[in-house]
């Protein structure tokens, strides 16, 4: 009697050992993440109405338990960043393994990430610090579209192919074409970029024959992964993207190529399914995934390692330094009290007549209160630092259409300012007219030379936020988020408002 058992269990296991091997694997998941920003944990979504509770959204422990559930559920799964995971957090300044942000990379390795792409915030630091994140990683980074000045690739390889089932997957990565306006020097002189399209187009066409799909991993954002679809062969059936933060809750079908996108700051993952036939996707569905945190199992060492950096960085930067009396507000195309304060902080200790910081340099808001420091590095998370350029009267006021010219057709967001006021009216299409124009009080001469006080990033960029090209530049090595936390622990209460600096008549 338990010979004929056993005998009928080994029937058994051979025969469904036998359909798995006879079956075809035509069918792939893959998740994605992109823009987390050093957000590895979550953050309290407040509840809208009585009777609801807060909830806690986002962070690797959330991603960690749905990609697991994913993983066991299904037999082809890749896991994929799409970049900028770098940035926004001072974890991001940690030291591990030799390399700023380095514990950002074990948190990828522990959630076995399957590979990932290069962004632009990567570029933060140093190149070196690039290179040794890439050595953390257990995965592939591939960039097909980056390479040094010397014209060898910067990344360990342009894609990857993978075996998943009966499946030859190719993915390609890509980083924005316009990558030096991102970055600062001396980085963005270290680089050198060859236009997206053209690369994978062509690394498509190379790799079609031995892949069943491919997928570009783009850090180009989602108005260029369009115009990339566009001029596209058929080789490529996807575009998993990052850069523009958008929350796409459905793939975009662009040349019969999917692109998706899954916001920032690790507050979704991206869960596109595939179903493959004849080097083609016969079928897909895509879903946005919101990363809430109920009903989660912490996996042990990743929760470890997340209560230590989060000590870590409460015991740097958890303390009080001041109190805000008003909320800070950012605004991109109008003046902004917090902008007001910063613009202010730049030409005070640039002793400058003009102070100027970009828009998009101010990344969060702040609600009255007390004033921590992670606040103020939340607020200024990058390592920019004031730097003084002379500004002939004329070119003020060349800034100073190009400023108005933004705010008032929404171009790009436009530098707050300090010491220097004026009135703009819309003239015609596209244009604007100047009304006046004063400096701490007294009307622009246009024959003298002023002090314009900014960050390095806004000096680099001249031409975008300027408006002209400065003759010289005198960083004088301030982080701003470091003089921020001086002026306020100083001061103690800080007040700002809006005080029509910027005036659209």
């Amino acid at each position: 009697m338990k010979k004929t058992i056993t005998i009928t269990i080994a029937l058994i296991i051979f025969t469904q050992l036998t359909l798995v091997a006879v079956t075809p694997s035509n069918k792939i998941t893959i998740l994605h993440t992109n823009d987390i920003h050093g957000n590895f944990l979550p953050r309290t979504i407040k509840a809208k109405n009585e009777g609801q509770t807060d909830r806690d959204l986002g962070g690797f422990l959330a991603l960690y338990d749905y990609v697991t559930k994913i993983r066991k559920q299904q037999e082809n799964v890749l896991l994929l960043d799409a970049g900028d995971f770098m940035t926004g957090n001072p974890i991001c300044d940690i030291e591990v393994k030799g390399a700023k942000g380095g514990g950002m990379m074990e948190f990828f390795n522990l959630l076995k990430y399957d590979g990932q792409t290069c962004g632009n915030h990567e570029f933060d630091v140093s190149l070196d610090n690039i290179r040794k994140l890439i050595e953390i990683a257990n995965h592939p980074v591939y960039s097909a579209n980056l390479f040094t000045t010397d014209g060898s690739l910067f990344t360990n390889e342009p894609y990857h192919i993978y075996k998943k089932g009966d499946l030859s997957v190719g993915i390609i990565g890509a980083i924005v074409d316009d990558l030096p306006v991102y970055i600062n020097a001396p980085q963005r002189d270290q680089v050198k970029l060859k236009p997206a399209v053209q690369v994978i187009d062509s690394l498509a066409k190379i790799i079609d024959a031995e892949t069943d799909l491919i997928v570009v991993l783009s850090h180009c954002g989602l108005e260029e992964d369009e115009k990339i679809a566009a001029g596209l062969g058929q080789e490529v059936d996807a575009i998993i993207g990052g850069h523009s933060h958008t929350r796409m809750k459905e793939a975009k079908n662009i040349n019969g190529i999917l692109i998706v996108q899954a916001g920032s700051h690790l507050a979704n993952v991206g869960q596109l399914e595939l179903t493959v036939e004849d080097d083609r996707i016969s079928s897909h569905s895509y879903k946005l995934v919101p990363l809430w945190n109920e009903d989660i199992t912490p996996e042990p060492e990743l929760a470890g390692k997340v209560k230590f950096y989060d000590e870590q960085i409460k015991k740097e930067y958890g303390r009080v330094i001041g109190t805000l009396e008003t909320s800070w507000r950012r605004a991109h195309f109008s003046e902004s009290n917090i902008g007001n304060f910063m613009a202010d902080l730049i030409r005070d200790y640039g002793q400058a007549d003009i102070g100027g910081i970009n828009s998009g340099g101010i990344r969060a808001n702040l609600n009255a209160g007390p004033i921590k420091k992670l606040d103020i590095k939340n607020i200024l998370p990058f390592n920019n630092t004031v730097t003084v350029v002379p500004a002939t009267g004329k070119d003020v006021l060349d800034f100073v259409k190009l400023n108005a010219g933004a705010a008032a057709y929404e171009r790009h967001g436009i530098l707050q300012i300090s010491g220097l006021n004026y009135e703009f009216t819309k003239a015609g299409e596209n244009e604007v007219k100047i009304l006046n124009v004063t400096i701490n009080g007294e009307p622009l001469d246009l024959e003298k030379t002023y002090k314009f006080a900014t960050v390095d990033f806004v000096a680099a960029n001249a031409e975008k936020y300027l408006g002209f090209e400065p003759k010289e530049t005198n960083n004088l090595l301030m982080p701003l988020s470091d003089l921020a936390m001086q002026v306020i622990e100083k001061k103690g209460n800080v007040k700002s408002k809006i005080e029509g600096r910027m005036v659209k008549k």
